[in-house]
């Protein structure tokens, strides 16, 4: 296998990723990384185990805004499972969550934040560099190192326990994967459509602002996916969180409805502060099911 390197991140330290990706490349030492290695029209799910295969070890850039972080425990459980060496860069000095301590227990961790980010990639693609092409984890750095440190070990369980929870992982993971692609159901006969569309509008703008962007993007109608990339969504949302996350959503009236049985729905946006914003939304459906189709974000 190459000595290629997976890095694993969150939207919000997109910079910190690229910057790490850009010195690892300029040692020659190739990297996957999100939205970069993902082809036109390829899903995104798909992606992730795709570039997994074809790396031998895995990198998690590691701050405060990995609180909660969904896909990178789903990335970190993939990883682990098949084997590879997971090394954590801190940006910031935090702890990892919950949902990542498992993964990050007694594996290598480089300290990356203050002044010490170039000399922690360093280290790193010289770990990268002398481990072999089916690498095992690398040996541990001594504590004193200034720009390394390791937590505490943590018990190793049986190898078939591993199999047992790979397969679960690929199972929930497609059951997961499904249940994004699967927009709100379309209206039947017997129901009230527009308020249908005015709910799965709260829904997509509740999920859009929680920071699940992938879900979020799902939700998105096709011809809006195909003028509205992921890396522009993911800016876009974004610099929309950066103003706060609202504390209420409402309907402001009735949706209008448009050709095609698509519906326009004004939402009013509170937040906790105190100030409030509209945001207007087309909702579409398209073969039985709802979907975003246009979103003007305030």
């Amino acid at each position: 296998m190459a000595r290629r390197v997976f890095i694993s991140y969150r939207s919000e330290d997109k910079s910190s990723a690229d910057r790490a990706c850009a010195a690892l490349e300029s040692q020659n030492i190739p990297c996957w990384i999100a939205p970069r290695d993902i082809g036109i029209g390829q899903e995104w799910a798909a992606a992730i185990v795709s570039g997994l295969d074809a790396c031998s070890h895995f990198v998690l850039i590691l701050s405060s805004n990995s609180q909660n972080a969904k896909q990178i425990s789903r990335e970190a459980e993939l990883a682990d499972a098949r084997g590879l060496p997971i090394i954590t860069l801190r940006i910031e000095d935090v702890k990892p969550p919950p949902g990542l301590v498992y993964f990050l227990g007694n594996l290598q961790w480089l300290d990356a934040f203050g002044n010490n980010f170039d000399t922690a990639v360093g280290r790193l693609a010289e770990v990268v560099t002398k481990s072999g092409d089916n690498p095992a984890p690398a040996p541990p750095i001594r504590q004193q190192s200034p720009e390394l440190s390791r937590p505490p070990e943590r018990t190793r369980m049986p190898s078939y326990i591993y199999a047992i929870a790979a397969a679960l992982i690929v199972v929930i993971g497609l059951a997961v994967w499904f249940s994004t692609r699967t927009p709100h159901p379309g209206p039947s006969p017997s129901s009230d459509p527009a308020k249908e569309a005015s709910t799965f509008g709260i829904s997509y703008l509740q999920t859009r602002d929680s920071g699940d962007l992938e879900r979020a993007y799902a939700m998105l109608g096709p011809d809006l996916r195909a003028k509205w990339n992921r890396q522009t969504f993911n800016s876009d949302v974004g610099a929309l969180q950066a103003k706060g996350r609202p504390s209420n959503y409402a309907l402001s009236g009735a949706c209008t409805v448009r050709e095609h049985g698509a519906y326009t729905c004004d939402y009013h946006l509170s937040y906790p502060d105190g100030h409030s914003a509209d945001e207007r939304l087309v909702i579409a459906n398209h073969d039985g099911a709802w979907a975003i189709a246009k979103d003007r974000m305030p």
